[in-house]
């Protein structure tokens, strides 16, 4: 019989040698951990609705992804978590997570070419040129 235990993270365990872990992260952290982001909130679509173990769960301003209206920081801040994807992650879900996050306005595009080691201009110039190959494709329309 096999049992499962959550480990914390930056923490060291003395474990039996027959110990198979899997470790996971979310990808979203605030300064207590790792949170799950579950959907827009209940009453609008203003705010995102986030869960914690072992906290109740509460609501961000979708935008920014902060707990608190004027823009000072709080510890329920939502951030990406760039740990998980350093933590050897599948490259394609690695850039997908990415993607989501710069859609959902957690990080910006040039923070992500940066983390990668990309630069964002070389980026945008490899968008325009296959934005006119598929215009040229398709008679023109874009």
């Amino acid at each position: 019989m096999s049992e499962e235990f959550k480990l914390e993270v930056g923490r060291v365990y003395d474990l039996p040698e027959t110990v198979s872990m899997t470790v996971t992260r979310s990808w979203y952290s605030n300064d207590y951990g790792d949170v799950e982001l579950v959907g827009p909130g209940p009453l609008s679509d203003r705010f995102r609705e986030i869960r914690q173990e072992g906290r109740a769960p509460y609501l961000v301003f979708a935008d920014t992804m902060r707990y608190r209206m004027d823009g000072e920081r709080h510890p329920l801040d939502v951030v990406f978590n760039w740990e998980a994807v350093e933590m050897g992650e599948h490259p394609v879900a690695a850039v997908g997570a990415v993607a989501t996050a710069i859609q959902d306005g957690i990080v910006t595009r040039r923070e992500a070419c940066e983390y990668f080691g990309i630069d964002v201009q070389t980026v945008d110039a490899e968008n325009e040129r296959d934005r006119q190959r598929l215009a040229a494709m398709n008679g023109g329309a874009v």
